[in-house]
């Protein structure tokens, strides 16, 4: 059986992107709206999902309710959290900003309580690659230091390390830059 994910606030412009692309890619899709009525545009673009039973909808009309996701996470293999208040319009960014935290920690709750053995991925991949060029940076200030106050080291064997994990944070740097147009240019598609 195809793998089953939750995409919150599905009927949203990246989310509905998002929708159609884990569907060509043979993923069966529950994607979150908060009522019938706001999925009605993806249940017409996506109608022949809809009839296999490849696509189906949760209705979550508060997502910072405690418990709001919990039936809609059971059965599912993986989560992409992407309901989240828009306002073009908004003068107090408070109300959003409570909406969105409360949002992520409800459907993260869901998830630690209804899904086993799996793993929660937060961030995108821009934020994992910053993470790494921190660590990176902080390794070369370590690096140094003990440069600086160790006699004898092997400064050699600390250059290779360092060259190596430069090395693996440019390769993840330019698979990302290759990966990313790639994706880009499908969602226009």
């Amino acid at each position: 059986m195809a793998p089953k994910v939750l995409i919150t606030g599905a009927n949203g412009y990246i989310a509905s992107v998002t929708v159609s692309h884990f569907l060509s890619h043979g993923w069966h899709v529950r994607g979150t709206v908060r009522s019938a009525k706001s999925s009605a545009g993806l249940v017409s673009a996506l109608q022949p999902y809809v009839d296999s039973g490849a696509l189906e909808f949760a209705i979550v009309p508060d997502i910072t309710l405690p418990g709001a996701f919990n039936a809609a996470v059971s059965g599912v293999d993986a989560i992409v959290h992407m309901a989240s208040p828009v306002s073009l319009s908004f003068t107090d960014p408070d109300p959003v900003i409570h909406t969105a935290v409360q949002g992520t920690q409800t459907v993260l709750r869901s998830a630690f309580d209804f899904i086993t053995g799996q793993r929660i991925f937060y961030g995108n991949a821009v934020n994992q690659l910053n993470s790494t060029q921190s660590y990176l940076q902080q390794e070369q200030v370590t690096l140094k230091s003990q440069e600086n106050t160790l006699i004898g080291a092997d400064l050699t064997k600390a250059a290779t390390d360092l060259t190596r994990a430069t090395t693996a944070h440019d390769a993840a740097l330019a698979a990302a830059a290759k990966i990313l147009p790639t994706s880009l240019l499908d969602y226009l598609k």
